[in-house]
């Protein structure tokens, strides 16, 4: 179909991460009338790419290691630079710091189309995390080559403007959204057998800090509560995380599930979700559990401020602090009328305020703008 504007969407997929799960969800949703989605994977990890080609999207391997992805950084520049003229893409959006600073340099010096990144993770509300002085520097330098800057929170557009001096005028907010289907039933307040479940649906990296949660749960157990934690995902932590938990003898009471299909299925079998990140964008793993019916104890970073509403659908907790965790989770597990409560709280706050169709009108209203 003629006169669609071409999208070339440049991330890493390595892993099923929450960039990944957000644009399988999204991009299939754009008008194809009207817009046209090429995604472009420095390597997609295995069964991605079906997954993306199954929603009718167009996928293009190039090939990056992710272990020589620096190392290759030229050769991507080059490629990139083919693939936009051959492809006739008219715009780039790229997801995550190493896309985002690969279009940057793409762009410089040439004919390169509109570039739209993405600023996604933030510790608290005082600035970007993951990233190297040198990563800082280019960014800074390159500044000028976007021509929109998409935050998936108010948190991060807080800091392009206030801390990085950005125009407003440049920078978008775009939240992340679900399309909410009817969760699978629960048990009710004091049924069901066994002690409750916390369950923790992470990549198991340092950003997501598996060790906080896991010294969390080592104190409810000198407590003396009952309970039992799933953490499900993979990563290089894993074995780090496992040896931890025999050291502080877990091993009764944490189970590593690994990366799971049927996460929708656990979350219904679950009491209380948590998440330790020490940085964080706006994380599907949580807005999935609110979206379940789950509480959500979580650290305050990034956009889970904007997710969480303290006291209502979960609790806060900063950075880095078992204890606290620790304290929040003990009032849940204790008060199986006050998981119910804010569970139910959190899933009409899914529902109502981050309606996945929403965010793919404000999305496309976004590139249309670009284009005028």
């Amino acid at each position: 179909m003629k006169n669609r504007i071409r999208i070339g969407c440049l991330m890493g997929g390595y892993t099923r991460g929450g960039t990944e799960k957000m644009s399988l969800l999204t991009y299939p949703l754009l008008d194809r009338t009207r817009f046209e989605v090429v995604c472009l994977f420095l390597s997609p990890a295995r069964g991605l790419t079906r997954e993306f080609k199954d929603s009718g999207l167009e996928v293009v391997n190039l090939d990056i290691p992710e272990d020589r992805r620096y190392l290759s950084a030229p050769i991507l520049v080059r490629n990139l630079r083919r693939l936009v003229a051959g492809r006739g893409l008219h715009l780039v959006h790229g997801f995550g710091a190493f896309c985002d600073l690969t279009a940057r340099l793409a762009k410089w010096g040439s004919c390169a189309p509109l570039l739209v990144t993405g600023r996604r993770s933030v510790s608290h509300r005082s600035g970007r995390e993951g990233r190297s002085f040198l990563q800082a520097l280019v960014e800074r330098v390159t500044n000028k080559r976007v021509d929109l800057f998409i935050s998936n929170t108010e948190a991060g557009r807080l800091v392009m403007t206030r801390d990085e001096g950005m125009s407003p005028q440049r920078v978008a907010v775009i939240h992340n959204g679900l399309e909410v289907r009817p969760h699978l039933p629960r048990a009710a307040p004091g049924e069901g057998e066994g002690p409750p479940v916390i369950i923790s649906v992470a990549h198991l990296e340092h950003r997501k800090d598996p060790a906080c949660l896991i010294r969390a749960a080592a104190l409810l157990k000198q407590e003396g509560h009952d309970f039992r934690l799933l953490m499900v995902g993979d990563g290089p932590l894993k074995n780090e995380a496992g040896r931890l938990c025999s050291a502080l003898s877990l091993d009764d009471r944490v189970s590593f599930l690994g990366c799971r299909r049927d996460v929708e299925i656990l979350l219904s079998q679950a009491h209380v979700f948590a998440l330790a990140s020490c940085y964080e964008g706006m994380p599907v793993a949580v807005m999935e559990a609110m979206a379940a019916g789950l509480p959500v104890v979580a650290t305050d970073v990034g956009g889970n401020a904007e997710l969480v509403r303290e006291g209502r659908t979960g609790y806060l907790a900063p950075r880095d602090d078992p204890a606290l965790m620790a304290h929040s989770l003990a009032r849940l597990l204790l008060d199986p009328v006050l998981r119910s409560e804010m569970g139910r709280a959190g899933a009409a706050r899914i529902r109502e305020s981050f309606n996945l169709r929403d965010k793919v009108r404000q999305l496309e209203q976004a590139y249309l703008g670009l284009m005028k």
